[in-house]
This record gives structure tokens, C-alpha cells and sequence, in this order.
């Protein structure tokens, strides 16, 4: 394995954030420790990508987002003939992006990014099946964790019955249905309702007085959340969030809304699914022997650290560039 020229081509408005929220927040740093050389391109960057692209000379491209089409189309011009081009399909932008942006416009600049690319590498069950409509080569990978849940203790939190929610707070992660349905079991059951992330001033007129809006936290007192919380919730459509292999660390029974999940998780195994999550808050509130099944059921799923996750890709980019050089 040698050293490689790693660009990574990313919608994060910081190269190296406090809080790391995403994938690539994390990996530069283990790319670089791995020994090998990382230019992180930002969107206040976009349109210098290309002359950033001829000082570096990238050995490989890694591309996330809809703006993945731009090495696309410069590769499929000509104008990027040596770098490998990585798709790194982490969301799923077109339904993400659909209150925003013209539908049509988005599914060809995702679908475009993905076609052209070299391979793909994927953080979801639901793309990797999608690039085999595609018939593209694709990678399946996790994401990584190094939360530490030994050391930290529990918060005193109010509520007899306490849920937490972790993560980004934009209306296409549905977590409008979650608030509301604490509003609904609140009039019954003392639930409350934890959320960490950024604030949406949207949600927080909607919400109750159980509803508390915490903000960015650190990552010792997110564990300490945690720890506190009876069940953790996920309401995304997504079988790949970064937040559900951090749920997965933290051994709490899980409740998410019914969709994508049930590619990877089980209904009454290691996660209840919902339908309706009202329902599902009271029968988990009322079966204490069903949040254990839950409990010791997702802590066997697998987790793995950042480093290892980095270690992993490196792999991938080696045995790809080996293959195309003979």
C-alpha cells in the first residue's frame, strides 16, 4: 500500500469542524494518519476545484453530494484522465433536497455523479441495490464510532419515561411525527422528549413543554444523554445514518419509524419499528421486558472506529488504483 494523493470533493462549509458531525469530518484525519496526503475541497471552493485538481494531482477523488457530478463531468470531458473518481453515496440527496430544489434537476445531478464515477462506495443497503439497477460497482461500508460510553455517567433528566433523539433536525428527517407523538402520550404518560443537534425554530413551535431543544452538546455529555435516556430514536428514512451506528454503541432500545430500516434492523428484535409512534412509545413504555429484548439485541450489532472504517477505505482505494495499473 502506498502513500496516496486523496481529494476529497465535499458540501461541508468547514475543512475541519469542532463538531464532527459526517463521514468526512472524521475520515481526512485518519487518511492523513495512514500516511497518506488529503486535499479537502468545501463548497466556498467548488468553483476553484478544478485548478485545485491540477496543483495536487489527486491519485483519487472522493466526491460526495450532488456536486459529485462536477468530477463527472470533467472526467467524461477528459479534462481528469489520471485520478480514480470514488462516488461516495452516503444519503439520499434527491429525496433529501426535494423541498428545496426542482425534483427533476436533482435526480439527474445525483444519477449523473453516480454513472460517471468509477466506482461507488456506500454507507446504505437501499443505494448499494440501486447500483445494481445502475450496474455499477459499488463498495458497502459502515460508518465509524469513538464515542466513549465507560466512563461517563447518567444526566438527571425530568420525565419517567425519557427519549432521546440525536442528530440534524431538517424537515425531510420526519421529526415532526416524533413531536408530535410526545405531545399525544404526554397528556397520559411523564415522557419527555431529548433532542441534540441543531435547533429548528419549525419544530420547537410545535412542541410541547416535555420537548426539550438541546443544541450542539459535547460528546462526553451526548454519552451522558444517553445513558440517561430509556429509548433512543431514530425517525430518518435511512437503513445508513450516522447517528444509528452511534445508537448501536449505546445499547438503548431503539424505536424508528417504519422504511429503509428494515433492511438492516428487525421489528421486535433489535428495534421496534413503527408505524405509528405514539403507539410504539406506549407499548414500549409499558413492556420494560421488551426495551431489555431491544437493548441486548442492538448492542450485537457491529460498530467499528473511525480508524478502522479509514483503514478499510484505504483498501478499497489500493486494490482500485493496483487493478487499473496493471
Amino acid at each position: 500500500m502506498f502513500g496516496m494523493r486523496i481529494q476529497i470533493l465535499t458540501g461541508s462549509r468547514e475543512k475541519f469542524p469542532l463538531i464532527r458531525l459526517h463521514d468526512f469530518d472524521h475520515l481526512p484525519h485518519w487518511f492523513r494518519e495512514l500516511g497518506h496526503d488529503v486535499d479537502v475541497v468545501t463548497k466556498s471552493e467548488w468553483g476553484k476545484f478544478y485548478f485545485k485538481y491540477l496543483k495536487f494531482k489527486p491519485d483519487v477523488i472522493i466526491a460526495v453530494g450532488l456536486i459529485a457530478a462536477l468530477p463527472a463531468f470533467l472526467k467524461r470531458a477528459g479534462l481528469i484522465k489520471k485520478a480514480i473518481l470514488v462516488n461516495d453515496w452516503t444519503d439520499y440527496w434527491t429525496d433529501m433536497m426535494a423541498t428545496k430544489y426542482p425534483l427533476a434537476w436533482l435526480a439527474f445531478f445525483e444519477h449523473y455523479g453516480i454513472q460517471h464515477a468509477d466506482f461507488v462506495v456506500t454507507s446504505t443497503i437501499a443505494n448499494l441495490e440501486r447500483c445494481k439497477l445502475f450496474n455499477k460497482k459499488c463498495y458497502y461500508r459502515v460508518h465509524g464510532v469513538d464515542l466513549d460510553f465507560t466512563k461517563a455517567k447518567p444526566l438527571k433528566l425530568e420525565g419517567d419515561f425519557k427519549i432521546l433523539y440525536f442528530g440534524s433536525q431538517e424537515k425531510s428527517k420526519r421529526l415532526d411525527r416524533l413531536i408530535t407523538a410526545v405531545n399525544d402520550v404526554s397528556k397520559n404518560i411523564n415522557c419527555h422528549l431529548y433532542l441534540i443537534g441543531k435547533q429548528n425554530p419549525d419544530f420547537q413551535k410545535i412542541a410541547n413543554q416535555n420537548v426539550h431543544f438541546l443544541g450542539f452538546v459535547s460528546d462526553d455529555d451526548a454519552v451522558s444523554y444517553f445513558k440517561a435516556c430509556d429509548v433512543v430514536a431514530m425517525t430518518m428514512d435511512s437503513d445508513g445514518s450516522p447517528k444509528l451506528f452511534q445508537y448501536f454503541r449505546a445499547g438503548k432500545p431503539l424505536l424508528v419509524l417504519r422504511g429503509k430500516i428494515s433492511n438492516i434492523m428487525t421489528h421486535l428484535e433489535n428495534a421496534y419499528i413503527a408505524q405509528d409512534l405514539a403507539t410504539g412509545i406506549l407499548e414500549l413504555y409499558k413492556k420494560p421486558e421488551l426495551r431489555k429484548k431491544l437493548a441486548d439485541g442492538i448492542l450485537k450489532m457491529p460498530t467499528k472506529s473511525w480508524k478502522a472504517v479509514a483503514e478499510e477505505y484505504i483498501k478499497i482505494l489500493d486494490a482500485e488504483i493496483s487493478a487499473k495499473n496493471g
